[in-house]
């Protein structure tokens, strides 16, 4: 597992987004309790729920201030297609290896609406896909944050290793699209 300042590196290269912007969501939900808190010599792993949480932050908070709030909404997000099934705790399955999945996509329209899909690869081999809609009320941007096999494969084994210094660093192909755009380089 990584700690909160390995992670927001992480989450920072494959989604695209500045690594300021993801910083301060991270440090909004450390505020409210929703990452774990380092203190000297303490160093905290964050677990795959609340990796899951941030990464619901970075796709769908317009401002640092509602990370907490926009995060627990998203954690909690029940299924379309398949009812019982909440969105915070398939992705964080996802996170932790438990599950398999080939694509993961967050969307956010102009009119606050939140969705998300997520295509589960079952043992056999079949995909199975889940929905998640949400409505939140206000919005002023749409996004749109697509993980594929290869990103979540990447994010998967860096989440697993113990031994990532903390001054973890990342360049070359980001494979997260943000705003329908593909990024190329490196931080």
């Amino acid at each position: 597992m990584a700690t909160a300042n390995q992670l927001v590196k992480i989450i920072a290269y494959l989604t695209g987004e500045r690594r300021n912007r993801v910083n301060a969501l991270a440090r909004e939900m450390i505020n409210s309790g929703l990452l774990p808190i380092s203190v000297g010599r303490d160093i905290k792993q964050v677990p795959p729920a609340s990796a899951a949480m941030l990464l619901f932050a970075v796709a769908f908070s317009e401002r640092a201030a509602d990370a907490s709030t926009v995060a627990k909404k998203m954690r909690g997000i029940p299924c379309t297609t398949d009812p019982g099934t909440r969105l915070g705790d398939v992705v964080a399955g996802v996170l932790s290896g438990k599950m398999a999945a080939s694509q993961i996509d967050l969307n956010r329209d102009s009119t606050g609406r939140f969705s998300a899909t997520v295509r589960l690869i079952l043992p056999g081999g079949e995909e199975s896909q889940l929905h998640f809609s949400a409505k939140n009320g206000r919005g002023y941007w749409r996004t749109t944050h697509s993980m594929n096999r290869m990103g979540l494969t990447q994010l998967n084994y860096i989440l697993s290793r113990d031994d990532l210094p903390e001054d973890i660093e990342f360049a070359g192909v980001r494979t997260m699209k943000a705003g329908g755009a593909e990024f190329a380089n490196g931080d």
